[in-house]
């Protein structure tokens, strides 16, 4: 039994077309940057937004058609958790995390909410008022909220997009730790490759309201077939052909079409490389990566190239400098 997601909906001009299907227990990662459909595929799960065309079913009950909804979204045990936490102002912690289960009529509610405050680490705040909670704090209540209303699906939207760096990592942990326990069935929708490499069973990358890739995790983010893909997860997928470069031999004779590497396994010098493999190139941007500085080099006639690079060794990399970049033969995977 799984969670399926087969519609096609929107807002205005925009057009979201997906078909999903999320096996019970699973946590499906959906990427995708700014834009994409991220946000919309959620409210369609939950019920906020009809699809035009399609259906929305759990466990083989139909949510959602495009004739109506036919669940509302209160009775559907769907769980939606976004970027703000939503904490009812006037609600002490306590209260805000025991506020679904009261609606239910749950005569237990405040033992239940007591239970997810322990559990996620901050029963200490049971009696403070939203106000007086840092964010990483307040995101940790609000999860507590969502898990304590007992749903059978839980939808998070960048829940970590608006922490700091120390609370992100931190509730991250706890939001693996929580799933496994829970086998909660979850989409999560994300513009970060982390939060999926951490916590997905499977991933799911769209792109102008279509999934352009979908598969297991490591497949997905450690594998990409396509140059979007690619791009967004941080490797490199080029034509058999870019810069002369060659994959070490193999025994195969299959057609080769594509290449692909990582960024890690480019070397990037001042000096022209006359080595095979090696090619001239242009510094378009930097930006930092852990351990060091990432750089996109433009090719003509080529696409792009990211390189990681030492940040000591960055100081020849201004934008604009002509540089030659080398990878060895056998970090070239052919495709």
């Amino acid at each position: 039994m799984s969670l399926l997601v087969d519609v096609t909906a929107g807002r205005g001009s925009f057009t979201l077309e997906v078909c999903l299907d999320v096996p019970a227990g699973e946590v499906l990662a959906v990427l995708g940057p700014n834009g994409s459909g991220k946000s919309t595929l959620l409210d369609v799960v939950a019920g906020l937004l009809a699809p035009h065309r399609g259906e929305i079913s759990w466990k083989g009950r139909a949510l959602s058609t495009a004739t109506g909804r036919l669940v509302p979204p209160s009775e559907r045990r769907v769980g939606l958790l976004g970027q703000d936490p939503l904490l009812f102002p006037h609600l002490t912690v306590r209260e805000n995390v025991a506020f679904g289960l009261r609606a239910r009529g749950k005569r237990d509610a405040l033992a239940r909410a007591d239970g997810w405050l322990d559990r996620l680490g901050v029963a200490s705040l049971t009696d403070r008022r939203p106000r007086q909670l840092s964010g990483g704090q307040a995101a940790r209540v609000a999860l507590a909220r969502a898990l304590a209303a007992e749903p059978e699906v839980l939808l998070l939207d960048e829940p970590l997009a608006a922490l700091d760096a120390s609370a992100a990592p931190e509730l991250r942990h706890l939001l693996g730790e929580v799933l496994r326990e829970t086998g909660l069935t979850t989409v999560l929708v994300s513009h970060a490759v982390l939060d999926a490499a951490l916590l997905a069973d499977q991933v799911a990358v769209l792109r102008e309201g279509q999934v352009v890739e979908r598969g297991p995790r490591a497949e997905v983010l450690g594998a990409p077939r396509t140059a979007f893909t690619a791009a967004f997860v941080g490797v490199n997928l080029v034509p058999a052909g870019f810069g002369g470069l060659r994959p070490a031999p193999r025994a195969s004779r299959a057609k080769v079409t594509k290449l692909r590497f990582r960024p890690a396994a480019v070397v990037v010098s001042e000096e022209r490389d006359r080595r095979e493999n090696s090619w001239e190139a242009t510094v378009r941007w930097l930006e930092p990566v852990t351990g060091g500085v990432r750089v996109r080099l433009a090719t003509p006639d080529h696409p792009d190239v990211l390189a990681d690079v030492d940040a000591a060794s960055v100081s020849h990399l201004s934008p604009g400098a002509r540089v030659w970049a080398h990878v060895p033969a056998e970090a070239v995977q052919p495709l």
